[in-house]
């Protein structure tokens, strides 16, 4: 009753591999084929679900066959690397690259394959880990970049009025060296990062009478984001952890038994931890299919023990275990459990298939037929592709059942704002000697204190710089801004009150030498950074979009695979995603240069 062990292993897979390397290059395509076709049948023995690695390499040879014109052998070699490694996400990428290339007007093809490429990444745990950590550490370094700017802009704007109201108060001596104590603080994280300024962000409060209700609103968000910078750190070392974290380990087992490093991790995580369920699922079904189903019963009898009951997971561990006992000739445990999982298992047809193929060899052909027609109603292609295998070999036999990635994502989530040793680097090298439990202190300190003056708006009179000169002009908190202007220019311009010709002339002259500096600014402004004329003008918010945007795209056009290394990203039209970045980069900074210079010209 028992099932046959696979007669070959890994090291005879690399060889037959080295064999058919050696017939491409002596150009001997037919053979290369041939070899192909035994390597998957022995990956099926083997009990390997994917080869990524070989995969890869047949992708890059489809690439050169491409370039060659042999657009017939390159979908050969596409069609083989599927078999060697399916639902590789990375097969997809090449084919909507193809696509563009061989045919430019078949943009919805081209569409198609990059959904099915962005599908398969989403569905592989281990790619979509790297993508969302990639996608934190783009937003970590977009949002620091924008915070630097923001917190740049609002030293240009406030500064001179703050340079005003130092003189009314101090002496001119004691003034310098204030602003000489500024300089320093803002010099701090050239040496120490960005961490001192945490404890003293607080104390930006200063500017709240001078700003506008957007450069608050971008003042409490930039305070947010430092605040909860240690936590991302957390994450992003938690997610990028791909070949060397725990759950990444239970993952590759799953896709490889034979990968040492994920089973030494998944055994010494066991050992720590003996009802570690996930762990011993992964390293029971890893011994199962490397032929030692003796072994592999303990672990998933582990895993049967500790998983939470009355779960899809409860199902998958049963299943698996079921045919380890099957491939030790042990029916009735195993027809028990394979019932067990699929009450469980109510969309899966792997346990239904498996229970078909256990009444074949039991002899009770009614009842396999009965749970091969229930697997075929779930799933009929997979079914069928199933049942053309009629090896006894115990990994081509039955179906095995890896883990969810739902249940690795869970696994993953749960750990996920730990403290790493990478992480604790990353802060000392971002914040200097700060404590991390510092970020969220300060963080709460300055909103508590936002919320003091909010409460007290109705009684309160911001400081903001007039329309005109950019001297000081009183504005209530809760009022309307609109265009303020100073006691002065009120007094001249609006109320009309007759003054000597002279100090009225004084004042148009410096009127219009603030706006020209104001006018050449922003457009100098403008071509240093897009984004930055808005933040300097007092509307941050728009600022903070344009600057968002922009470093994104440079970022990706600086490194196009991502800022995490990821295994395979080539393909024939690589070039046109950088020209495209390039174009829209180039794009949206001749847009904001042409808007600042018209928003300009009443300046003057």
């Amino acid at each position: 009753m028992g099932l046959v062990p696979p007669a070959r292993d890994e090291q005879e897979l690399l060889s037959l591999w080295r064999v058919r390397l050696k017939a491409v290059a002596e150009n001997d395509p037919r053979r290369a084929d041939e070899l192909e076709k035994q390597i998957v049948g022995q990956r099926k023995d083997v009990g390997i679900r994917r080869l990524d690695a070989y995969a890869t390499v047949l992708l890059e040879e489809a690439g050169q066959a491409l370039q060659g014109g042999d657009a017939l052998r390159a979908q050969e070699l596409v069609d083989q690397a599927r078999q060697l490694a399916p639902g590789l996400p990375e097969i997809e990428s090449f084919q909507a690259s193809a696509m563009l290339e061989q045919h430019g007007w078949a943009v919805h093809r081209w569409f198609i394959y990059k959904v099915k490429n962005v599908a398969a990444r989403l569905g592989d745990f281990q790619r979509r880990t790297l993508l969302l950590s990639d996608v934190l550490v783009t937003l970590f370094l977009v949002l620091t970049a924008m915070a630097a700017v923001f917190l740049l802009a609002q030293v240009v704007r406030h500064a001179l009025g703050l340079y005003h109201d130092l003189g009314r108060a101090f002496p001119v001596m004691v003034k310098a060296v204030i602003f000489v104590a500024a300089l320093f603080v803002l010099a701090v994280p050239l040496y120490f990062g960005f961490g001192p300024l945490l404890l003293i962000y607080p104390l930006s409060l200063v500017l709240w009478q001078r700003q506008r209700l957007a450069e608050r609103v971008t003042s409490v968000m930039v305070l947010v984001f430092l605040g909860v910078t240690p936590w991302a750190f957390h994450a992003v070392d938690r997610l990028s952890e791909a070949g060397t974290g725990l759950t990444q380990a239970l993952f590759a087992l799953g896709i490889d038994p034979t990968d040492s490093r994920a089973l030494e991790a998944a055994e010494a995580a066991l050992s720590a931890h003996p009802n570690d369920w996930q762990a011993a699922a992964a390293v029971g079904l890893a011994q199962k299919r490397q032929g030692k189903p003796d072994p592999a019963v303990p672990f998933l009898r582990t895993a049967v023990a500790n998983v939470p009951s009355g779960t899809a997971d409860a199902g998958i561990v049963r299943n698996n275990l079921a045919n380890a006992l099957f491939a030790q000739g042990r029916p009735l445990e195993a027809e028990k459990l394979y019932n067990e999982a699929i009450s469980l298992l109510v969309q899966s047809p792997e346990p239904r298939f498996n229970l078909s193929r256990l009444y074949t060899r039991m002899g009770r052909l009614e009842q396999a037929r009965k749970a091969f027609a229930d697997a075929s109603n779930l799933d009929p292609d997979r079914v069928a592709s199933w049942n053309d295998d009629l090896d006894l070999n115990l990994n081509r036999f039955v179906v095995d059942m890896e883990l969810s990635t739902e249940s690795l994502t869970r696994r993953e989530l749960a750990t996920l704002f730990a403290p790493t040793v990478l992480s604790s680097r990353a802060w000392l090298r971002f914040a200097g000697p700060v404590p991390e439990a510092i970020a969220p202190v300060a963080a709460v300190v300055f909103l508590a204190l936002v919320g003091v003056l909010g409460a007290m708006r109705k009684r309160m009179r911001l400081v903001v710089p007039c329309s005109r000169c950019a001297h000081a002009a009183e504005v209530l908190l809760g009022a309307q801004e609109t265009a303020p202007l100073c006691e002065q220019c009120n007094n001249l311009f609006v109320r009309n009150i007759p003054v000597d010709r002279r100090i009225r002339f004084e004042k148009e002259e410096r009127i219009a030498r603030y706006r020209l500096v104001r006018q050449w600014g922003l457009r100098g402004a403008s071509i240093l950074l897009p984004g930055l004329p808005a933040m300097l003008s007092g509307h941050p918010l728009r600022g903070v979009a344009a600057i968002v945007v922009v470093a994104f795209l440079a970022l990706r056009l600086i490194m196009p695979h991502g800022l995490l290394l990821e295994p395979y990203d080539g393909g024939p039209v690589e070039a046109y995603r950088a020209y495209l970045l390039a174009a829209s980069l180039g794009l949206i900074w001749v847009a904001n240069i042409v808007l600042t210079f018209r928003s300009t010209r009443g300046l003057t």
